[in-house]
């Protein structure tokens, strides 16, 4: 199985040129006519700005050296039409960018969830989610920001000086090449900016994913984290990487800002420069005012977009370490287990499900399960018991084809799960976990996620089924109220309920429980567990059972110990032949009806 590969190494030139190709050409492809209006504005602005430095040496001539009254009005219009017209294109030029970039943003984001929800689970091994969140969001803003950084560098600013330029030789091709000898000083110090901005720029995109990660966790356990009075430490964690992001920043803008002081240097040389070679060849040479007043003008204009041009690739770095993340994950082949070759159309009816000496084990790590058999008939009971790490999990993940990846053979209906198609098996399954998740939204849409045709009625028969129609009638809004993942609006039985609910809409035949009554108290495990009953009938039930009377109603307990099946049959067989059954009952293994579960169960 893949494994990903964290990106250590800043981005280089050959990386840098074939990540914008891509984002440009992926991105902009489909905004052809958006993107063509822009660069119409771009060119309107870059033509008016030229125009409005070349109006200079005609006002300065005729109207205060040469007094031509008539040419007031004129010149005054046309200076007056350029400055309009610039203005307009601008305002354009930035909301068609704006357009095309909040559209990227989303396109991307949308593309970078997709490819989540297709990757295997062990892709998500060791990292916790609310770094694929920052890292999801935040790296579709840069894309965007890249894009906006290429399109008004290397159009608008990049057209714009073009123009000033020719104005500037026009005027006096002596002073444009004394200004050009001082470009390559310029040039080499913005690379050696650049070189530290790719150092920086890594770490604190990682460090921003951590804090991310760190206050996530907090507020998620918040009740765990009052209750055994980690605030300080927590605060502690938080604080800690605030101040190593903090620190990266103000590096980082440390970095940045030399491009606009050290412009700011250079411009005051060369136009002191031009003052003293401007006065000389008037005073001297007649050369006339206007000539060096356009000059000096197309000079000042260039100066903004030359300093945005010598800081692009700062900036571009900057983004680019994240876009280029973005393409990791858009990249990875980490993906859910291949599709198989439909050769006919599956969906399980009876649920009979049937293990064949199949092995599993993790990548690089000993067997899980070893040569596991058993059977579960249509309507029948199946409890899987034994001690944490035993291999039940495993099991389920088995059949849900989680992995899809193992030695032997798993049946259902007489068909091999590893050839079928994953929604096909998935539909003929029902599946409620001991830690309960329900989804941000309403009552009725958690429980309508189990088949989402579902018909009112047959919700409110699903949740009357698990016991939840009682508390749900009582919420402020019933089945219409939001509620969420995080606890606060429902206990953790209610929670649970819901779950059930979901699971028993869905209409499938083969249920698989993870101990689903772990968190109810006596009362409502036992009003569950009856309504249950009449649901199981038809269906194949496999229970991950840690109650008593979950595995004294099983038709057939199966022992699991270190991945192997040690012992099949009835609870009152096992208790007295089995010598891994009677530690487990013995020892205390098994919880009594009514008591809640204190510990999680790691099967």
């Amino acid at each position: 199985m893949a494994r990903r590969k964290k990106s250590k190494e800043p981005v280089s030139l050959a990386q840098t040129t074939g990540i914008v190709r891509r984002l440009v050409g992926e991105n902009l492809k489909s905004r052809k006519r958006p993107l063509a209006a822009a660069i119409f504005c771009m060119v309107v602005v870059a033509g008016s700005t030229a125009g409005i430095a070349w109006l200079m040496r005609v006002m300065v001539n005729s109207i205060f050296v040469e007094g031509q009254q008539q040419s007031i009005w004129s010149i005054g219009g046309m200076v007056m039409t350029a400055f309009f017209a610039k203005g307009v294109a601008s305002y354009f030029l930035a909301t068609i960018m704006g357009s095309i970039g909040t559209g990227i943003v989303a396109d991307l984001q949308k593309r970078q969830f997709d490819k989540l929800m297709t990757l295997d689970v062990a892709h998500y091994a060791g990292t916790h989610p609310a770094k694929y969140v920052a890292r999801m969001l935040h790296s579709a803003r840069a894309a965007r920001a890249t894009i906006t950084l290429v399109m008004t560098n290397i159009f608008r600013d990049a057209l714009t000086l073009a123009g000033l330029a020719a104005v500037m030789v026009f005027q006096d091709p002596i002073m444009s090449i004394a200004a050009l000898i001082g470009a390559p000083i310029v040039v080499v110090a913005v690379m050696r900016i650049v070189r530290k901005t790719k150092e920086v720029a890594q770490s604190e995109e990682e460090n921003a994913a951590s804090v991310s990660a760190s206050v996530t966790e907090a507020i998620q356990g918040v009740r765990v984290v009052k209750s055994f009075n980690l605030e300080p430490e927590m605060s502690a964690r938080v604080s800690d990487g605030i101040d190593r992001m903090e620190s990266r920043q103000n590096r980082l803008n440390k970095i940045i800002s030399l491009t606009s002081p050290m412009m700011d240097i250079f411009a005051g040389l060369v136009i002191g420069a031009f003052i003293v070679y401007a006065g000389w060849q008037t005073l001297n040479y007649g050369k006339t005012p206007g000539e060096f007043m356009a000059f000096i003008a197309a000079f000042l204009l260039a100066y903004e977009p030359a300093k945005r041009l010598a800081g692009f690739q700062v900036q571009l770095q900057r983004q680019l370490v994240a876009v280029g993340r973005m393409y990791e994950l858009l990249d990875s082949t980490d993906f859910e287990p291949a599709e198989p070759q439909r050769t006919l159309e599956f969906r399980p009816t009876l649920g009979h499900l049937k293990f064949e000496d199949v092995s599993f084990e993790y990548v690089s790590q000993s067997p899980v399960l070893h040569q596991v058999g058993f059977e579960a008939r249509p309507g029948q009971r199946v409890a899987l018991v034994g001690r944490s790490g035993a291999g039940k999990s495993t099991v389920f993940n088995l059949i849900l084809g989680i992995y899809r990846r193992y030695e032997g053979s798993i049946t259902i209906d007489g068909v091999e799960i590893s050839a079928a198609a994953l929604a096909d098996l998935r539909s003929g399954i029902a599946y409620v976990s001991q830690d309960t998740f329900l989804f941000s939204g309403t009552v009725r849409e958690n429980i309508r996620f189990g088949r989402r045709d579902a018909t009112d009625e047959e919700i409110l028969e699903a949740a009357a089924a698990a016991n939840a129609l009682g508390f749900i009638k009582a919420l402020p809004d019933g089945f219409d109220t939001i509620i969420g993942n995080s606890e606060g609006v429902l206990s953790g039985g209610e929670r649970q309920r819901i779950a059930i609910a979901r699971a028993l809409v869905k209409d499938a035949p083969l249920l698989l429980l993870d101990e689903a009554t772990s968190a109810l108290d006596g009362e409502t495990e036992r009003a569950v567990k009856n309504a249950e009953s009449h649901l199981v009938q038809g269906r194949t039930t496999i229970t991950i059972a840690h109650r008593l009377s979950t595995i004294q109603e099983a038709d057939v307990i199966v022992v699991l110990d270190r991945g192997r099946v040690v012992g099949k049959g009835t609870h009152a067989e096992l208790v007295t032949s089995n010598p891994v059954y009677q530690s487990l009952f013995s020892g205390g293994e098994f919880m009594p009806e009514g008591q809640k579960s204190g510990r999680k169960h790691n099967s």
